[in-house]
């Protein structure tokens, strides 16, 4: 009765008797056929998506994943594999690899939601940690809102590890919650929330403890202005970026001997004073933000 359920011999043979030579025939035969050999594994890749892989005697193999619809596998030398195209939503999925005259294989795989989180890394920055490597972003989308108004991203950039990108926004971020949404990483659209401050000045610093004598030049000929010095300085904001040519005009610059000019562009603050500077001499020198009160003293020597 058994090798009748399982298909080895057939209902009508009667087992109770001694079988004809036919019938052992057909039975060798449907047994070889009802013990194929198939192995089977599952693996969730970095990305989400799920590869089987294994190998079989018979031709082809069927891979069902979850409720999607199976999938013929052709079976080349005795392996197979078979990797879904897009990544899985996060969740438990099983896997059934069957094949005929084989037992099924059955299994199931944990696709982890990806560890993804924003954060703001820059004045007009945001980078997106994708928690997994991606080789091309163009198939990604970003989305990025403040309230109900859409941002403009103008540049991505992936990382050299391929795990995040930084979005570059038109303008320059205020203060208030950006809400980042990303599609295509995993089966659902992925969003985080951050909160930013308006951009602020955190530190000025003079580049030298050196002033050196401003040289003048008029036509083909140059000349040291001994009544003027120069050293320079740069400003930065809470990110560390420099942000000197657009916070220059922001920021008070006082000396010890002479008047202070700072010159945005060139990030260069020159003194100025009614009689001559000597090599050596030693000048203070100040520059405070108002806004902010962040503020940079120093003490620098006259040089050449």
């Amino acid at each position: 009765a058994a090798a009748v359920k399982a298909g080895v011999l057939k209902e009508s043979a009667d087992y109770t008797k001694a079988a004809t030579r036919e019938a052992l025939v057909e039975a060798t035969y449907e047994a070889d056929q009802a013990i194929i050999d198939l192995a089977a594994q599952a693996t969730v890749n970095a990305n989400n998506t799920v590869t089987v892989s294994g190998t079989s005697e018979a031709a082809k193999v069927s891979v069902k994943i979850g409720d999607a619809e199976a999938v013929e596998v052709e079976v080349v030398d005795g392996a197979f594999t078979f990797t879904t195209e897009k990544a899985l939503a996060a969740g438990t999925h099983t896997v059934t690899v069957s094949a005929e005259g084989a037992t099924d294989v059955v299994a199931e795989v944990e696709v982890k939601a990806p560890d993804y989180s924003v954060e703001a890394v820059g004045y007009n920055k945001i980078q997106v940690n994708l928690g997994q490597p991606v080789e091309d972003i163009s198939k990604l989308t970003f989305a990025v809102k403040k309230g109900t108004v859409t941002v403009n991203v103008s540049k991505k950039t992936l990382s050299e590890d391929k795990t995040s990108v930084v979005l570059e926004i038109s303008g320059q971020l205020t203060k208030g919650d950006y809400v980042v949404t990303t599609t295509g990483l995993a089966a659902e659209a992925l969003s985080s929330t951050i909160s930013v401050e308006d951009e602020k000045v955190t530190k000025i610093e003079f580049t030298s403890d050196k002033a050196a004598f401003v040289r003048e030049v008029s036509g083909s000929s140059t000349t040291v202005n001994t009544k003027k010095v120069s050293v320079g300085y740069k400003i930065y904001n809470q990110y560390n970026e420099d942000r000197t040519s657009a916070k220059a005009g922001e920021v008070t610059f006082t000396a010890g001997k002479g008047i202070a000019n700072g010159t945005a562009s060139a990030g260069t603050l020159t003194l100025e004073a009614p009689v001559d500077y000597v090599l050596d001499e030693k000048v203070s020198i100040s520059a405070v933000h108002g806004t902010s009160g962040t503020y940079a003293t120093a003490v620098v020597s006259v040089a050449s």
